[in-house]
């Protein structure tokens, strides 16, 4: 029988192996994700500390196991077991959301939580939304902050809020392994996002599930001509000398800017092809879109 678990914590770190993260913001191989509050999990073994679970809302593709959740170990205070997957029907839009002991905004919130968290509302009572918390508890969110899962997701009007999520991370530091924005008052994990875990938590942002890592990312968006970029699309970048092997990816904001986290020490920033490359889209066209051996290319992820 499945084990299922549901994260507790505003985040918490999916490692390789079980043991601690690092605790400053550097680099550690060992940081494969990063899981928010509420969000399910698939128990494959367990420690004394640990368990070794699947993140099915981060799609990995497998070979030829075919697509899973994203594997690694979570801590056993982080999480609680449950019987089946803790549903949701609404998810944080904002940077971040204050979950509160009452529908009012003064006093201390019980704990913040970053924008692409998903939540199960049980009930709403003057400007906010009563949300599920462990075992029976509740708590409160302003409802500004949310937005409600629809019945069908719209085609139209998605660009600009793919463009407005990623915004909200402008400033936020890079972190390998990074899936969460920095949040105050928060004593949890270093927090921050790698270059697909910040287009992983925009797409969630509006109710969309894609893969957690670049490479799986391009697997699974329709090609599009360099021509047709546009806001919300994203932008792919390959290995050095292997044109099929992608390790980086942006998000398009049109023309010739994008958002990025580039890497260690740096922060999510907008840029320009020419700020980035040495050269703008139509000097990339011109150079068959190789920058010093790395191939560029360009989807697009529709509902």
């Amino acid at each position: 029988m499945t084990r299922y678990a549901v994260v507790t914590v505003p985040v918490a770190d999916l490692r390789r192996r079980p043991v601690e993260a690092e605790p400053l913001n550097i680099h550690d191989d060992l940081e494969e994700s990063q899981v928010l509050f509420h969000e399910s999990l698939i128990v494959r073994e367990e420690t004394a500390r640990w368990y070794r679970v699947e993140a099915p809302e981060q799609p990995r593709f497998a070979g030829p196991e075919g697509w899973q959740g994203y594997p690694g170990w979570v801590r056993k205070k982080d999480a609680a077991e449950m019987e089946n997957p803790v549903p949701h029907d609404g998810v944080v839009k904002s940077a971040f959301a204050l979950v509160r002991p009452k529908p009012v905004d003064a006093g201390p919130p019980l704990f913040p939580v970053s924008l692409g968290t998903r939540l199960s509302i049980k009930g709403e009572a003057k400007g906010f939304f009563e949300i599920g918390l462990e075992g029976e508890k509740t708590g409160w969110v302003a409802k500004k902050e949310i937005a409600r899962k629809p019945e069908a997701l719209p085609r139209a009007g998605l660009s600009g809020d793919l463009v407005r999520a990623a915004r909200l991370f402008l400033g936020a530091a890079y972190l390998w392994g990074g899936r969460s924005m920095p949040l105050p008052w928060s004593r949890g994990p270093v927090m921050g996002v790698d270059c697909s875990g910040l287009t992983n938590l925009v797409f969630r942002a509006c109710h969309m599930d894609i893969p957690r890592d670049a490479h799986d990312q391009w697997a699974k968006a329709a090609a599009i001509a360099p021509e047709e970029l546009g806001p919300g699309d994203l932008i792919f970048l390959s290995r050095e000398g292997q044109a099929d092997a992608i390790n980086h990816v942006m998000l398009s904001l049109g023309s010739d800017r994008f958002i990025e986290a580039q890497q260690t020490g740096d922060v999510v920033r907008i840029r320009s092809f020419r700020e980035r490359f040495g050269l703008d889209l139509e000097g990339l066209g011109q150079a068959a879109f190789t920058v010093q051996k790395r191939k560029l290319c360009f989807g697009r992820i529709t509902p």
